[in-house]
């Protein structure tokens, strides 16, 4: 439904371009484009595409898993195969939609969650140096990973955001541990 993927459609439909070729072709028009949006309307351009692609990064989308795959000459080529369909006998992602979006929003709590507990341990000085620096050098990766996409591309979902799932789960649980570890030496000392 988004505008540069119809408009690539169209071209497809018009031309009888193969779908790559296209794609790299309506993409050059398109850098042409939005750098004319940009520069007119840079107001509008904020308000429509960066904070419509910065709420996209919290979006979790159904997971679309068909019950036939048609393949096109350019997935043939690429998949080096001879099929032209191929029926799916099973469904088991699109049932994980829901388990995805309840444990989407769950990570992104415990993330954000993270970042004040965070600098309350290193103020503490829990941390020393190289473990401070590793950790905000992750959640710097995950904010600067997500500034990035939120520029570049106005569909953030599951595949794209994949290189930042790791750090999103892996902060919260460094930081809680160093918590643990505070609240295990504090009846001690």
């Amino acid at each position: 439904s988004f505008p540069g993927k119809a408009f690539l459609s169209q071209y497809i439909r018009q031309s009888g371009t193969p779908y790559l070729k296209s794609w790299v072709y309506c993409g050059t028009l398109m850098d042409k484009y939005g750098a004319w949006l940009q520069a007119k309307f840079p107001a509008a351009y904020f308000k429509h595409y960066l904070l419509q692609n910065a709420k996209n990064i919290f979006t979790v989308w159904d997971i679309n898993e068909g019950e036939k795959f048609l393949a096109d000459q350019n997935m043939k080529t690429l998949f080096t195969t001879e099929l032209d369909e191929y029926l799916y006998s099973k469904t088991f992602f699109r049932q994980m939609t829901g388990i995805r979006k309840i444990s989407d929003v769950v990570a992104w709590v415990f993330f954000f969650v993270s970042i004040p507990a965070f600098f309350f341990l290193w103020r503490m000085k829990k941390y020393n140096f190289t473990q401070a620096a590793v950790l905000i050098y992750f959640y710097l990766f995950v904010f600067m990973f997500s500034a990035v996409s939120v520029y570049a591309a106005p569909i953030n979902n599951f595949r794209y955001m994949m290189p930042i799932y790791y750090f999103q789960i892996a902060l919260p649980i460094l930081v809680l541990a160093g918590i643990f570890n505070l609240i295990k030496k504090a009846p001690n000392q």
